[in-house]
């Protein structure tokens, strides 16, 4: 009930968006045409529209949190039931199949519950948008449209190329981050052991060397991702003027009102959002990526652990 009422939402609010890029066609044109009667009336109809959408698009960030509340409640109690059946927390441990099964199931599940939706919701919104707008394209310049489809898919494509790494020092990131935090979490359960044995120095060592490792892959993301940003923000800027500059002959002709030019450039930007997923989200992608990677080792491990225990000893474990 809460996916149709939240996708019935979605539609709601792109629907309520294009009827806006109409009405600030014309508000516009009538500033410039100093029509003040008809600027009063789109004014109005725009603080209608606002008056509308307000509500809308509450429900919408509501209804989408709690969504992912509800999938992470379930997803952890249907993970916890496998991890917990037939002692393969204690069969995974002995095998030594996967590091921080903890971090796995608490982290990894809230992080892969929000970010699925989030990117679900994403790529629906974009194909809607992208039905929406490019019919408001194709009304005001073909030579639009072409050159928004030709424009994202270049962009997808570089930065694919020049993110790619990303995808596996982000999958790194979260095992280093895991074991800092777990040997921090070690120390803590053994404080009493280590100060009776005098074992700081050792312990302080062991710790910095987990640290060391895991700012050293994050200062490699931190490189990627100044690269990837030197073509992802000279590929923004330069989409708040193209779709002016691609128009403006037609306006100087005299083929299309001012208004139609506001428009052009909201409609232009919407597609291409729609079409640049890859552009605007590769950095959440990549991390994604690594997270569905982790859960999906996990989930197997899971899967494998009442298998016979193959290691140095021959464990005899009863399940009762």
């Amino acid at each position: 009930g809460l996916v149709i009422l939240l996708l019935s939402l979605s539609l709601t609010i792109n629907g309520i968006g294009v009827a806006m890029s109409y009405i600030g066609r014309d508000f516009m044109t009538a500033l410039q045409t100093k029509n003040q009667t008809e600027f009063n009336w789109k004014l109005a109809e725009y603080l209608l529209a606002f008056l509308i959408a307000t509500p809308i698009v509450v429900s919408y960030s509501y209804t989408e949190q709690r969504l992912g509340l509800l999938w992470r409640r379930w997803l952890s109690h249907h993970i916890l039931a496998r991890y917990f059946l037939d002692r393969s927390y204690y069969r995974l441990n002995l095998r030594g199949d996967v590091d921080n099964p903890d971090q796995r199931i608490e982290e990894d599940v809230r992080s892969f519950c929000a970010q699925s939706l989030t990117f679900c919701l994403i790529l629906f919104n974009s194909t809607v948008q992208l039905f929406l707008y490019v019919y408001v394209l194709w009304s005001i310049s073909v030579t639009l449209l072409f050159a928004a489809v030709a424009y994202s898919i270049i962009g997808s494509l570089v930065t694919y190329y020049l993110g790619r790494p990303l995808i596996g020092l982000n999958f790194a990131q979260l095992k280093k981050e895991a074991d800092y935090r777990y040997k921090l979490i070690n120390v803590r359960d053994s404080a009493e052991s280590i100060a009776f044995y005098g074992r700081e120095a050792r312990e302080f060592l062991r710790t910095r060397q987990r640290l060391k490792a895991a700012l050293n892959n994050l200062l490699q993301v931190v490189n990627w991702n100044r690269n990837l940003q030197f073509f992802t923000t000279g590929y923004n800027y330069l989409l708040t003027i193209l779709p002016t500059v691609l128009v403006a002959p037609l306006f100087f002709n005299g083929q299309i009102e001012f208004g139609a030019v506001i428009q052009a450039g909201a409609a232009f930007g919407f597609v291409i959002n729609a079409l640049s997923i890859v552009v605007n989200h590769f950095g959440n992608l990549s991390v994604f990526a690594a997270v569905i990677n982790r859960l999906g080792t996990f989930w197997e491990a899971l899967e494998n652990a009442g298998e016979p225990f193959t290691g140095g000893e021959h464990i005899k474990i009863t399940t009762g």
